[in-house]
């Protein structure tokens, strides 16, 4: 839903907000964090062309704006920046993955299927 084409920033947001706020009434953010990523390992794996760098960064910027108040978030947002900026570098420069801890880079390699290489 969050990469059709013609989607506002403003609409973007409006349902990043909306999920969010239905995951965390429930008690389930972390699960909605995890499924971020796997999201982005999901579009990684399927190959290029990859979503552009603009829809990339407003799904980025959506879910930092919805999640700015909660720290619950964090580390799912921290892998997402990372993977966005290492698909949009085409997925062949992994020194990008050295932003994040070897644990955090783990965890974003194995969504990335990077480590099945």
């Amino acid at each position: 839903m969050l990469f059709s084409a013609g989607r506002n920033s403003e609409s973007r947001h409006e349902k990043v907000s909306a999920l969010f706020e239905a995951y965390q009434s429930h008690q389930f953010s972390p699960v909605l964090g995890e499924g971020l990523i796997k999201h982005l390992g999901w579009i990684f794996q399927q190959g290029a062309p990859y979503p552009s760098s603009d829809n990339l960064e407003q799904w980025y910027s959506a879910w930092e704006k919805a999640t700015s108040d909660t720290a619950e978030l964090g580390l799912p947002l921290r892998l997402l920046r990372t993977g966005i900026d290492f698909v949009i570098g085409g997925g062949e420069d992994q020194t990008i993955l050295l932003h994040l801890t070897s644990a955090e880079r783990k965890i974003l390699r194995q969504a990335l299927g990077l480590d099945n290489e």
